[in-house]
């Protein structure tokens, strides 16, 4: 399923989507405490770390449901280094990118205000192409010999 993506809303997604030189822009729901996103986590990082980087077909932008800012900062350092992130204290857009596309952690459904019906859950993987903003929920991307396919994806051809 794909739709259009209102990226103003958003404005560090934003611009790393207008900045950016890359055709896709992953948003990584995720947390260091889950022992689901572990092994995406590790996959994702290896996939994006055999692309040319003079030629990056997709950055990452993580958007954490990490304990604190600490939790998050060393789960950056020790497993995925130089993807972008949505600052921890940014709480409202990373709150924000949480509700619109239904993905984060059960135990933050009260805090946000959510319920558990139709939540995607952690982890989950939202790609946005950063020419039309369309957004991929589920499906498959390629491009070369990456292979994508929004949540959980993880294969190189």
């Amino acid at each position: 399923m794909a739709d259009s993506f209102d990226i103003g809303c958003f404005p560090v997604t934003s611009k790393i989507v207008k900045e950016s030189k890359s055709e896709l822009l992953c948003l990584y729901f995720a947390a260091s405490w889950c022992p689901d996103c572990t092994p995406v986590t590790a996959s994702l990082k290896e996939l994006y770390e055999k692309q040319d980087m003079d030629k990056k077909l997709f950055e990452i932008l993580y958007v954490s449901s990490d304990s604190s800012a600490e939790q998050m900062a060393k789960s950056a350092e020790s497993s995925f280094g130089s993807w972008s992130v949505i600052p921890f204290l940014n709480v409202e857009e990373r709150t924000n990118l949480k509700k619109h596309f239904k993905a984060y952690a059960g135990k933050e459904a009260s805090m946000l205000g959510l319920g558990m019906d139709g939540r995607n859950g952690i982890p989950y993987v939202v790609v946005i192409n950063c020419k039309s903003y369309q957004v991929t929920y589920s499906g498959e991307v390629t491009s070369g010999d990456i292979h994508l396919s929004s949540n959980i994806f993880l294969s190189r051809r």
